[in-house]
């Protein structure tokens, strides 16, 4: 039995696998998208419990990303953790912040994502 379903939105392949792992040994059903725009879709069709997200996606941005999801009455309070290894990035997303969204700069030990899953889905932001 899952413990919900996450979405993990990388433009790395590697790190995508290694959350895939992490989470679904903890008991996660996890999908992994390369594109936002692929997420986004993915999202319409079936809505997961959380995503996770970082902000530099190649040629997108995981903050758009945040914002749309944020825009939607249906998505608006879905839970995300934004993960990211620019200082800068972190200032970009302060103007978003909400109780449902956390940041985790990279890197990032793999049990504080295990707990930050965990505490977000907790608080039933969906």
């Amino acid at each position: 039995m899952h413990r919900g379903k996450i979405f993990v939105v990388d433009d790395l392949e590697d790190f995508r696998q290694l959350l895939e792992d992490v989470l679904s040994e903890q008991g996660y059903e996890v999908l992994s998208f390369e594109r936002a725009a692929d997420a986004l879709a993915a999202l319409q069709a079936q809505a997961p419990d959380l995503l996770i997200t970082d902000i530099r996606l190649g040629n997108e941005n995981g903050l758009g990303l945040v914002r749309t999801i944020r825009a939607n009455a249906e998505t608006r309070q879905l839970p995300v953790i934004i993960c990211t290894a620019a200082i800068l990035d972190l200032e970009e997303v302060e103007p978003i912040a909400d109780p449902c969204l956390h940041v985790l700069p990279k890197p990032f030990e793999i049990a504080d994502l295990v707990r930050d899953v965990s505490d977000l889905l907790a608080r039933g932001c969906k």
